[in-house]
């Protein structure tokens, strides 16, 4: 049994020196690709860690919004929104203390006003199916991505 393993064994280094002569390698060169596997670990934390930063940025759209007649700066993530350039506006759309809102709240809880300005067809407020819109793109987006 053993001197059958022992032929095996031999034949298997035979047919790994033939392919890689086929690839022009040696077998100290496969020992050089020992350290491969920890690169690449590393190398996609990294990469990880710069597509949540990237998420959560909200620079992917910048646009007005209008609130109770009053157009703000809106700056969306893939998730979020915030008003105004460091989301000082948020805590008037959102509540006090909040510096961004999240696009599944302004779906679903956002004011939703049918108050138009005087030419009868411009609400004064964004509707809550364009935020919906803008959620179900960033849900789409980070399908996407991971």
């Amino acid at each position: 049994m053993q001197d059958h393993l022992e032929k095996l064994n031999a034949k298997a280094m035979s047919l790994r020196s033939t392919a890689l002569s086929k690839v022009g390698m040696t077998p100290e060169d496969l020992a050089k690709l020992n350290m491969l596997p920890l690169i690449t670990g590393i190398a996609g934390v990294f990469v990880i860690i710069i597509m949540w930063g990237a998420v959560v940025t909200p620079a992917w759209v910048a646009g007005t919004a209008l609130h109770l007649g009053q157009p703000l700066k809106a700056h969306l993530s893939l998730t979020d929104v915030q008003f105004g350039a460091t989301g000082e506006l948020s805590a008037y759309v959102c509540g006090p203390g909040n510096t961004h809102c999240s696009l599944g709240w302004m779906c679903k809880e956002a004011s939703e006003d049918s108050d138009t300005f005087a030419d009868m067809v411009t609400l004064k407020t964004t509707p809550r199916h364009t935020w919906c819109r803008a959620q179900n793109a960033g849900a789409w987006a980070l399908t996407m991505l991971w």
